[in-house]
């Protein structure tokens, strides 16, 4: 008796179908985040409060902490980010940034479709431009776990912060040093 040949096309099929169910569960659990990652707590100090202490002091320093850092951009991405298109579209679940040194390690959590939760690793150069008073952060790095992922595909741009737009208009950031796991900033008053 012969067999049919549909009937191997038939199982062919259907194991190609059960290889690519296994596969994508297979990604969504590598993918998902190690550890929840969530919101930082807002800082309760703002940066105009942080200077009226330096003025007090008679210091013309402040130490940004790491956690202040997260702090800060929590309280932005919450306020503000969202409302941009390029951050709406991926569905951030949570944010933690490391400073160490020139550079910024950002760990994101997004939800970019139907519910996937995916741990996304940016690493970002990060300078001061006294002559524009700009902080720039520049994405030199994108991975998901251990697989680098080119950065034009997610068509990522230099982050520019102006930290006079956060200060009062007598006060001006005079320099900036980026230390391990703090911002040290050095301001001076514009009369």
């Amino acid at each position: 008796m012969k067999s049919h040949p549909w009937k191997w096309v038939r199982r062919f099929l259907l194991s190609l179908v059960i290889l690519l169910i296994l596969g994508v569960l297979g990604l969504s659990m590598y993918v998902k985040p190690s550890e929840p990652i969530g919101w930082a707590a807002p800082v309760h100090v703002s940066i105009r409060e942080r200077i009226e202490q330096m003025i007090d002091q008679r210091s013309f320093e402040i130490k940004i902490t790491e956690d202040e850092i997260n702090g800060y951009a929590s309280e932005w991405m919450l306020t503000e980010g969202f409302k941009r298109p390029e951050i709406k579209r991926w569905n951030l679940q949570g944010l933690w940034i490391a400073a160490e040194n020139e550079f910024l390690h950002l760990r994101v959590v997004a939800k970019p479709w139907l519910g996937l939760e995916v741990e996304v690793n940016l690493d970002m150069k990060q300078e001061y431009d006294a002559s524009t008073g700009l902080i720039k952060l520049i994405p030199i790095k994108l991975y998901v776990k251990d697989i680098e992922l080119p950065l034009h595909w997610f068509n990522l741009k230099t982050i520019e912060v102006k930290p006079t737009d956060y200060m009062t208009d007598w006060v001006k950031v005079k320099s900036i040093d980026f230390g391990e796991h703090y911002w040290m900033v050095r301001l001076g008053l514009s009369l």
